[in-house]
């Protein structure tokens, strides 16, 4: 019977003084429970502090009072810390010693947390139970009400507070600022500075610095015409090796290899000129060479080529956004930024090494420039050892230590159209006020936001299949979902490095051979034109130049636009006047920048992230092919006639605009006939934003279309019976 009513009186209802007892039944276990939580989890009501009148100073307060005795055993030591700090820190006009003294208490610093008062006042702050605020006036009320008597009459100050944390380097990789990127010290700033800024720069010069004396240097040692293009291929071909070694692995430590051997390179090419009696320099008397210098030099130049590591620059960027951002989206965003930051580095280190080939060739023949270029290769090498070395410590102190990026990183596609490229979809149909209350219009506003076209087209294969699917397709297996219009984009890049290959293979040559040019005005003329390409590039980084650009020029006609000015710069080569053909390679280098960056973001934006990786590795294939066969066909023509290897280019690049050009109004009307179709939206209505919306917004307004209306399989509507029936 006494623990039955043990039992009763633990289950009664706390009385609430001034409010009754809620009644509940008997059973309702939980909520006795909380009627017996009430008190303890209640809003703490309003104190007042200024209500209370204490009868000690606060000095006295401190040392008597048990409950601050008992919570802060060196209160003794800290009272006498006060009284000596109150003979230097008088406010006899704002307050008195004892509101003084309250406030030097509370910001007194003990050296630790426990026994402190600041430590043990604010915990017995936070107690919430009636017991444990009986507890706090009683043994805290006096010190509390002298102290923010005294801070309610100090005078507001403005200013900086530096404030002191424990485990500083959490916090440091924790942190985010405005930009939603993590803050980071001098070591993260030097690794994010190798690269992006300092490892581009110095492979962008190291790769490009034989450019302007390769084919003169060949055709002045004897080399036929057939000869002069198989040196440059190899040269051209290596490159493209150089690019596919880097396609898996540790991508920085196959770049330092790959740089050694750039460094073998110049230093053949080095030891090849200085074993001759006369120097390698730009003088229109043939020189006679042993065959064995002869091997030695073409293989020096194609091992040059191996410096080609832009790949593993693009992989920087990558990691340091996994490293710098923490959602998908900042992730892509500021890689895409840190693309545009690194190929306008590129371009800065082209012209430079246009510029400095053309110098030091001049002044110290080919061996200077040998030995600059292995110079310049040994710095990338050490550049890319301290990157690896700094990697690691970068890692861990911005939160990601012993994270394998790798995988991270080849998720993050810095072309993927984002949120914001899709708003900017809907801002561009939604241009039309009458347009708003069109239904359907409505429909494809909200789908167009809310879906992810890339994860719907995943999703639904991993669906029908039953399968994770690679990033990578397997070889031969060829992406089903692609628009044929993807495929011409991709085929686009080879005739767009048709005219670019012309120039490096025999541009030099050209200016040398018909307007005996020095070799220092032709390394300034195409150091100038690179220069251009910088500009266009850095301009970029600029978000409202970017919209300007858009506006003036919306794809896909900016793109025929830019192949249109290649192609006829190419067709003024025929002229052989030396202003119209400088102007012209001016203006056909600065517009080759601007036709890459435009083709890369048109097939980034219409080709899903499921078949991209496909598709952009066709579009390098085709470009690469396309330079070096130019490159190779070039020397070839060139006997023919000077100005023959740019009227070809030239030819192929404005006939593949006018195919291009059709393709294009074609495509567009398939997507006009699909919204109309699938959609239900009336040919006048359509009309209306029609001349608004770019080739993108078609091609993704045709992709959710087809993601939309696609059949299903028996297997995926049953899927969604299934989840009907579970809702």
């Amino acid at each position: 019977e006494e623990e039955q009513e043990e039992e009763e009186e633990g289950t009664k209802i706390p009385e609430v003084e001034g409010k009754e007892p809620i009644q509940q039944p008997a059973s309702s276990v939980p909520l006795q429970r909380l009627l017996a939580a009430e008190p303890f989890i209640s809003a703490v009501p309003s104190a007042k502090w200024e209500d209370l009148r204490p009868v000690r100073s606060l000095l006295e307060e401190l040392r008597t009072n048990p409950g601050i005795r008992a919570a802060c055993p060196d209160i003794e030591l800290i009272a006498n810390d006060i009284e000596f700090k109150l003979l230097y820190f008088t406010d006899q006009e704002q307050m008195d010693q004892d509101c003084l003294a309250a406030i030097l208490a509370y910001t007194h610093d003990a050296g630790q947390k426990q026994g402190s008062l600041y430590f043990e006042l604010n915990n017995c702050l936070r107690e919430r139970s009636p017991e444990g605020r009986a507890g706090l006036m009683r043994t805290w009320g006096d010190f509390v009400h002298y102290c923010l008597k005294g801070l309610s009459k100090l005078e507001p100050v403005s200013g900086v507070v530096y404030r002191g944390l424990p485990e500083k380097n959490t916090v440091i990789a924790q942190y985010q600022g405005p930009s939603g990127m993590r803050e980071v010290d001098a070591v993260c700033r030097l690794h994010h500075l190798l690269a992006i800024v300092v490892i581009p720069f110095f492979y962008s010069v190291c790769t490009r610095l034989l450019f302007g004396c390769m084919a003169i240097v060949l055709w002045k040692i004897g080399f036929s015409f057939e000869a002069i293009a198989a040196g440059i291929c190899g040269y051209q071909t290596m490159r493209g090796v150089s690019k596919s070694i880097q396609k898996k692995g540790n991508l920085q430590k196959r770049s330092v290899y790959l740089t050694f051997g750039a460094l073998v390179g110049y230093t053949l090419v080095t030891w090849v000129d200085l074993s001759q009696d006369s120097p390698l320099e730009a003088s229109r008397d043939a020189v006679h060479l042993e065959t064995r210098f002869v091997v030695a030099l073409l293989v020096g130049f194609g091992l040059v080529g191996l410096s080609e590591i832009y790949t593993c620059m693009q992989w920087m960027c990558k990691h340091w956004a996994f490293l710098a951002t923490d959602t998908i989206e900042k992730k892509v965003d500021y890689c895409r930024l840190c693309f545009k930051q690194q190929y306008c580095i590129v371009n800065l280190g082209a012209a430079v090494a246009f510029f400095l080939g053309g110098l030091v060739f001049n002044k110290f023949a080919l061996r200077g420039v040998a030995i600059v270029g292995a110079c310049d290769a040994l710095i990338v090498i050490v550049l890319l050892v301290l990157y690896i070395k700094l990697d690691e410590t970068v890692k861990t102190r911005m939160g990601r230590a012993g994270a394998d990026s790798s995988d991270h990183v080849e998720a993050i596609d810095p072309v993927k159209a984002t949120d914001s490229m899709q708003a900017n979809i809907v801002d561009s149909m939604m241009a039309d006020d009458s347009m708003k209350s069109t239904d359907s219009i409505k429909v494809l506003i909200v789908d167009a936001i809310k879906a992810d076209v890339s994860k719907k087209a995943t999703d639904s294969t991993k669906a029908r299949t039953g399968r994770e699917h690679s990033p990578n397709l397997h070889e031969g297996e060829v992406p089903k979902k692609v628009p044929w219009i993807g495929w011409l984009i991709a085929v686009t890049f080879g005739f767009e490095a048709a005219s670019i290959g012309v120039l490096l293979s025999i541009g030099p040559l050209f200016w040398f051979d018909n307007f005996e040019l020095d070799v220092f005005y032709i390394g300034l003329l195409m150091s100038l034109g690179e220069f251009v390409g910088f500009v266009e590039t850095f301009c970029e980084l600029n978000s409202h130049v970017v919209n300007i650009k858009r506006w003036l020029f919306p794809n896909p006609w900016a793109l025929i636009i830019l192949l249109g000015v290649i192609g006829v710069c190419d067709l003024t080569y025929m002229s052989l006047s030396f202003w119209p053909v400088a102007v012209a390679q001016l203006i056909m280098q600065g517009c080759n920048g601007m036709c890459v960056s435009l083709l890369t973001e048109i097939q980034g934006s219409i080709i899903d992230a499921d078949h991209y990786q496909y598709v952009a590795g066709v579009s390098q294939v085709v470009r690469r092919v396309g330079n070096v066969g130019m490159a190779a066909l070039a020397p070839i023509m060139y006997m023919v006639h000077p100005g023959l290897p740019f009227l070809i280019a030239g030819i192929l690049t404005l006939v593949w605009m006018v195919v291009l050009s059709m393709a294009f109004v074609r495509r567009r009307k398939e997507i006009e006939q699909q919204v109309a179709e699938k959609w239900g939206i009336e040919s006048d209505q359509f009309a209306r934003v029609k001349a608004r919306r770019s080739f993108i917004a078609g091609e993704c307004e045709a992709a959710t279309i087809m993601q939309q209306f696609q059949p299903q399989e028996p297997q995926e509507q049953q899927e969604q019976q299934d989840q009907q029936q579970q809702q």
